[in-house]
C-alpha cells in the first residue's frame, strides 16, 4: 500500500508586536547604561595618554638635568620670546623621546625643530593643527604649542615689553638677562639668555607645577585666570574655547587647559610625578585668585 506523506500544519511562531516593543526597549535601556560608562571609559583612557605623555618628559627633563648640572629644561632661549625656540626642540629632549634631532633632518628638522609625533598630543587637544611632511620618512609632525605648556613663572621675559604685564624676575634669576650691546630697553635680554630654573631654585618640587596641559606652548600665573588673564583677555580654555582664535574675547598664549573630565588638567610637577588637578585647584574662580604656592617658583 502507498503512503503518503501527511502534511503538517505546523507553522512557525513570529514575533508578536507586543515582544518586538519589549525587545526594542530592553535595547535601548542597555545602550542607554552602556553609552556613558564607554564614554567615560574613552575619556579615562585619553587623559592616562596624556598623562604618559608627561611622565615621559619629565624623564627627558631628568636626561637634561643630568647632561646640563642640574638645570631644567629651558622654557626657551634667546633675546625674546620665539615659539621656534622652545623647550621641545631641544636636542636632549627630542633623543630622550626618539625624536628627529635638527641637525639629523635638514629641511624638516631645521624649520620644524619644535614639531612632534602626533602621540605626544594630548588626545583632547582639539585646536587646529598645521601638519609638516618629513620629506625623508614621510611621516606627518605637529607643532607642540597646543597641546602642553611649561611654566615661565618668574623666568618670562616680559618686563621688557612696556605693554605687558610684568614677569621677569632678573633678582632672583639672573640667568634670563646675559647683557650685551642693547639700543632699546626691550633689547636688553642677551642673545645667549636662558629661561629656565635650576634644580636648587625650585622650592617644594612636589608641589609645584613644570607643564601641563595648555593652549600654549609656555605658561603663566595669568593665564589660568578668568580675568584679567593674559594680555586683559579671558585665559581659563575648557575644551569648548579651544578653538577661540587670539582676536576673540580670549586669548590662547600662556593659558592653561582644563580638558579632561571635570574640568581636570594633567600636571607635571618639579619632581616628575604627574597628578590631574581640578580648576579650582589651580585657580580659584570665586575670589579671582590662582594658587601661586603652585606657580610661583621660590614660594
Amino acid at each position: 500500500m502507498q503512503r503518503f506523506p501527511i502534511a503538517s500544519h505546523r507553522r512557525g511562531k513570529g514575533f508578536t508586536l507586543v515582544e518586538l516593543l519589549v525587545v526594542i526597549g530592553i535595547i535601548a535601556v542597555l545602550i542607554s547604561v552602556l553609552l556613558p560608562a564607554l564614554s567615560s571609559a574613552r575619556a579615562r583612557a585619553s587623559q592616562l595618554q596624556c598623562a604618559s605623555n608627561l611622565r615621559q618628559f619629565g624623564i627627558a627633563d631628568q636626561m637634561y638635568m643630568n647632561a646640563y648640572r642640574d638645570w631644567h629644561l629651558p622654557a626657551f632661549w634667546g633675546d625674546n620670546y620665539n615659539y621656534n625656540r622652545t623647550w621641545p626642540g631641544y636636542y636632549v629632549f627630542r633623543k630622550a623621546l626618539s625624536m628627529p634631532v635638527p641637525n639629523e633632518k635638514t629641511t624638516f628638522g631645521v624649520n620644524n625643530r619644535c614639531y612632534v609625533e602626533k602621540k605626544w598630543y594630548c588626545p583632547l587637544a582639539n585646536r587646529g593643527l598645521t601638519v609638516g611632511v618629513d620629506p625623508e620618512t614621510g611621516i606627518q609632525y605637529v607643532p607642540l604649542n597646543y597641546s602642553y605648556g611649561m611654566n615661565v613663572e618668574g623666568i618670562d621675559e616680559d618686563q621688557y615689553i612696556a605693554t605687558l604685564p610684568l614677569q621677569a624676575d632678573i633678582v632672583n634669576f639672573p640667568q634670563i638677562q646675559q647683557p650685551h650691546a642693547a639700543t632699546t630697553p626691550a633689547d636688553t635680554i642677551g642673545v645667549n639668555s636662558i629661561h629656565a630654573f635650576r634644580r636648587n631654585q625650585v622650592r617644594h618640587p612636589a608641589e609645584k607645577l613644570f607643564i601641563a596641559d595648555a593652549m600654549w606652548i609656555i605658561i603663566n600665573v595669568s593665564g589660568s585666570g578668568i580675568s584679567p588673564g593674559w594680555q586683559g583677555k579671558i585665559s581659563a580654555y575648557s575644551v569648548t574655547r579651544e578653538d577661540s582664535g587670539q582676536n576673540s574675547s580670549y586669548n590662547t598664549q600662556r593659558t592653561t587647559a582644563w580638558r579632561h573630565k571635570g574640568e581636570v588638567a594633567n600636571v607635571l610637577f618639579f619632581d616628575g610625578h604627574v597628578e590631574g588637578l581640578r580648576k579650582d585647584q589651580i585657580y580659584d574662580a570665586r575670589n579671582n585668585l590662582s594658587n601661586d604656592r603652585l606657580w610661583k617658583i621660590l614660594q
